[in-house]
């Protein structure tokens, strides 16, 4: 689940990087190296899918083990206790990797657009706030 939850992170901005930076490259090399940050559509596709298993498989695993009355793959105890402290553990464990990669990927990025040649240092100050900014779940987060 935390590794899901960075290569996650990760490829998003990624290719968030990667499309605030399709305009300020040049034809060539940095081009083409833009394409590369942003990677195909299949794997953004496959990254997503398995940080959603990953979660699903973890959380499950969680509920069904630490359930007491059980019935077929139905949980008929209380969540209290073990069971509450185990789910919610794994909540602070998601959320907070979550936060660790984009304090990681928001430093690793400020110093990549510190190496491009923009038109202008408004121009700098405003693909570096919209890289920082994050995802509307990163904001939802912060609530």
């Amino acid at each position: 689940m935390v590794s899901s939850s960075f290569t996650l992170a990760k490829t998003y901005r990624d290719r968030q990087l990667a499309d605030l930076l399709n305009g300020e490259a040049a034809a060539g090399r940095e081009s083409a190296a833009v394409d590369v940050l942003k990677g195909t559509d299949a794997w953004a596709f496959q990254v997503v899918a398995s940080f959603v298993l990953a979660v699903g498989f973890s959380y499950h695993h969680l509920y069904m083990s630490v359930c007491e009355y059980r019935e077929g793959y139905v949980c008929n105890g209380d969540l209290t206790g073990d069971a509450g402290f185990a789910i919610c553990a794994a909540t602070f464990v998601l959320i907070t990797t979550l936060s660790l990669a984009k304090s990681v990927r928001d430093r690793a990025d400020a110093s990549t657009l510190e190496r491009v040649n923009f038109s202008s240092g408004q121009a700098r100050y405003e693909k570096i706030m919209a890289v920082s900014r994050g995802s509307v779940g990163w904001a939802l987060n912060r609530m």
